[in-house]
C-alpha cells in the first residue's frame, strides 16, 4: 500500500483557490500607483501573506503568479519575475540569474537569527543566492499507552527507531492465523522508508552542475534492516498484507485512536492539519538516531533575479522574514482558516520564531521545538531530484522491505533512469 505523500496533503487542494484569489486582488488594484513586484511561486500560502504586505505599505504592490515549477519556467521563457518563492529552488543551472541576498539577511537581524546549516542550503559557490523561508519535519504520532515500566515519558520529545520497532513488536497480536494488531510497519509509508535510510546515514550530495554522489555501500545494508523489520518483527509480508487488506482502508489516526496500530508516520504540517478531535487524542515524537533529526527536503526558499524590480523584491523578502510579520502571517492564516501550518506550511527559518511564537498558536508544540543542534538539513540537489526520488529511490527501499529476493541495485536503477532522462 502506497499512501499519498503526506508533505503534499495540506497543499494540493488550496493551491488553485489561493492563487486565483491573489490574481483577482491584483487585477482589482491595477490602478494603484505602487511599483509592481511580480512573484512567481508554487506555494499557495503566499496569497494571504502578500495581501497583508500590500495592505501594510503603498510603495510596492505584490502580484502573484502561481506556477507548478517556477525555476523550470524561468529557464524556458524570456519572461522574468521580480522574486521567486519556491520549493527546492537551488537549481545551479539558474543560479547565474540570481543576485546575492546577504543584504536581505542583514536587514532582518543577521545570519545569527537563522539556522546556520539551513542558510547553507541556499548557497551556490559560496554565495547566498536563495534565502530559506520555511521547512518541515518528520513526525511519529501515537496514542499514549502506559509505559511498560511505569515510567512517565511525557516530557520526551524524541523517539529512536529501535524504540518504534521494539514497542511495535510488543504490541503485535494475532487471532489464530489472522493478525489483529500491528504496532508499525515501515512499508506503510514510502516516506518513512526514506527517513529510515537517512537516519542510517544515506546521503545524496551535489557533485556537479546537475549531478550528485552518495555513499553507495549503504543502500543494501539499509534495505536488509528494513526487510528484517518486516520479516522478523511483524511476521513477514504475507502477515502484513492480511492486516493491510482488513484494516488499513481507514485513516491511520483512527486506527491509532482505536488502538489497532501503535505508531504512524506523519509530518509536522500533516499532524497540524488533522482535525482537532483526532489530534487532541494523539501524542507525537520527533524520530531521531544518534541525536539527529533529518529535515525534510521540501524547503521553501526566496530568490531574486538580477533583472527586475530588485528594490521591491528585497523589500518583500525582508517583510516575509521579519519575525513580527511572521507572527501576523500565522494569526491571519488561523483567523481565515487557511489550511496551512506555520509559515508557508512549515517551521520558520528563524530560530526564535519557532521557539517563541509557534507555541503560542500551536500549544502542543510548547517545550517541543527541537534545538538547532539536533536538526540535520539536506544538501543542495539537482533540479530533477523530486522525480528521481519518487521513481527510483523510494521503490528501491520498498522492494527491499517487501522481501523481493534480488532487488536491482540502487546504482543500476539510478543509471538507467538518468540515461532515459538524458542526463
Amino acid at each position: 500500500m502506497q499512501p499519498k505523500n503526506s508533505v503534499q496533503q495540506g497543499r494540493n487542494f488550496v493551491r488553485p483557490v489561493l492563487a486565483a484569489l491573489l490574481i483577482i486582488l491584483g487585477a482589482g488594484c491595477s490602478a494603484r500607483e505602487s511599483q509592481s513586484v511580480v512573484v512567481w511561486t508554487d506555494t499557495p500560502e503566499l496569497a494571504t501573506y502578500l495581501e497583508l504586505f500590500n495592505a501594510d505599505q503603498s510603495e510596492y504592490f505584490a502580484e502573484l503568479e502561481y506556477h507548478e515549477d517556477p525555476l523550470r519556467l524561468l529557464r524556458t521563457t524570456t519572461r522574468e519575475p521580480d522574486i521567486v518563492i519556491s520549493l527546492l529552488p537551488t537549481d545551479i543551472r539558474s543560479s547565474d540569474r540570481f543576485r546575492p541576498l546577504d543584504s536581505v539577511i542583514d536587514s532582518v537581524g543577521g545570519a545569527g537569527e537563522f539556522y546556520p546549516d539551513l542558510l547553507k542550503t541556499g548557497e551556490v559557490d559560496g554565495k547566498l543566492l536563495f534565502v530559506p523561508l520555511s521547512f518541515d519535519l518528520p513526525l511519529i504520532s501515537f496514542k499514549q499507552p502506559p509505559a511498560p515500566d511505569g515510567h512517565d515519558d511525557s516530557n520526551d520529545i524524541y523517539i529512536e527507531l529501535e524504540e518504534i520497532r521494539d514497542r511495535g513488536e510488543q504490541f503485535n497480536r494475532q487471532s489464530g492465523e489472522r493478525p489483529t494488531h500491528i504496532g508499525f510497519s515501515p512499508r506503510w509509508d514510502h516516506e518513512f522508508l526514506y527517513l529510515f535510510a537517512r537516519l542510517h546515514g544515506l546521503e545524496f550530495r551535489h557533485s556537479g552542475v546537475e549531478s550528485f554522489d552518495w555513499n553507495q555501500d549503504l543502500p543494501s545494508q539499509i534495505g536488509e534492516q528494513l526487510a528484517s523489520w518486516v520479516q522478523e518483527t511483524n511476521g513477514g509480508r504475507d502477515t502484513e498484507h492480511r492486516f493491510v487488506r482488513r484494516y488499513l482502508n481507514d485513516p491511520k489516526q483512527q486506527l491509532l485512536i482505536r488502538e489497532r496500530i501503535l505508531f504512524a508516520y506523519n509530518t509536522a504540517s500533516g499532524f497540524a492539519l488533522q482535525p482537532t478531535a483526532f489530534r487532541s487524542n494523539l501524542e507525537f515524537r520527533w524520530p531521531v538516531r544518534e541525536g539527529k533529526l533529518p529535515v525534510l527536503e521540501e524547503i521553501i526558499h526566496i530568490g531574486i533575479p538580477r533583472a527586475g524590480n530588485a528594490a521591491g523584491a528585497e523589500t518583500l523578502a525582508a517583510w516575509l522574514l521579519d519575525p513580527v510579520n511572521q507572527e501576523r502571517m500565522i494569526v491571519d492564516s488561523l483567523k481565515k482558516r487557511v489550511r496551512s501550518f506555520g509559515i508557508a506550511g512549515g517551521f520558520s527559518s528563524r530560530i526564535a520564531v519557532n521557539e517563541e511564537i509557534f507555541p503560542r498558536y500551536y500549544s502542543y508544540l510548547s517545550g517541543r521545538i527541537p534545538p538547532a543542534k539536533h536538526l540535520e538539513f539536506p544538501g543542495r540537489l539537482p533540479s530533477y531530484w523530486p522525480d528521481l526520488r519518487t521513481a527510483v529511490i523510494l521503490p528501491y527501499f520498498h522492494d527491499y522491505a517487501t522481501g523481493i529476493n534480488t532487488p536491482v541495485p540502487l546504482e543500476s536503477r539510478l543509471q538507467t533512469w538518468l540515461l532515459r532522462r538524458g542526463d
